[in-house]
């Protein structure tokens, strides 16, 4: 199955093995965003039957231009088939954008929803007071990215863990807050404090 999720893991590990730590934070948070615009991109936020209606059609192009990375990777090689798979990627790229202009024209709030702008980190440090440390955080399959943000620089840690092994401690933590189980929480959130900040 094509991924797009995958796409970004790929791009933050290149970035990160090219010393770009601020290159892949931005990259990190612009794949958190769109992750969360593919989950409302599921629900319908339509006010009325217009923006409902665009809303499907902005469905459908993320869909074509899915399905055209899709034969993108299964062409490899074959020049003609690349050439016409790229200009209908183009194309629906192109009908995209003119859909989420006319939903911005009609609903900024949807148009919130729906459009990812670009992380300036710069633009975030300078927000920063200089007792401030920003902490973020992005998982792939084996490793845990954990960049810590403040007035002078970027610095980024590497764990080694599993996005199962962190979705088994975050709702194991979960579960004992709910269940107000105080001893175990505590003994949960010890545990995800030492892993999260690789002591």
């Amino acid at each position: 199955m094509f991924n797009r999720q995958m796409l970004y893991d790929a791009l933050i590990e290149i970035l990160v093995k090219e010393g770009d730590d601020k290159g892949a934070l931005e990259t990190a948070e612009r794949a958190k965003s769109l992750m969360l615009v593919d989950l409302l991109a599921e629900i319908d936020t339509g006010k009325n039957q217009a923006e409902t209606e665009l809303i499907k059609q902005f469905q459908n192009h993320v869909k074509e231009m899915t399905d055209g990375y899709i034969k993108l990777l299964a062409a490899a090689g074959d020049n003609l088939v690349l050439n016409n798979t790229l200009n209908k990627i183009e194309g629906a790229e192109s009908a995209n954008l003119d859909i989420i202009s006319k939903i911005k024209a009609q609903n900024e709030e949807l148009y919130s929803l729906i459009s990812v702008e670009p992380l300036d980190i710069n633009y975030i440090i300078q927000l920063l007071d200089k007792n401030i440390t920003l902490f973020s955080y992005y998982i792939t399959d084996k490793t845990l990215y954990v960049w810590a943000v403040n007035k002078d620089k970027v610095h980024l840690e590497r764990i080694k863990i599993t996005r199962e092994e962190v979705a088994n401690l975050v709702s194991s933590c979960n579960k004992a807050i709910a269940a107000k189980d105080k001893d175990q929480a505590n003994s949960l959130l010890e545990k995800a404090y030492e892993t999260f900040s690789n002591r």
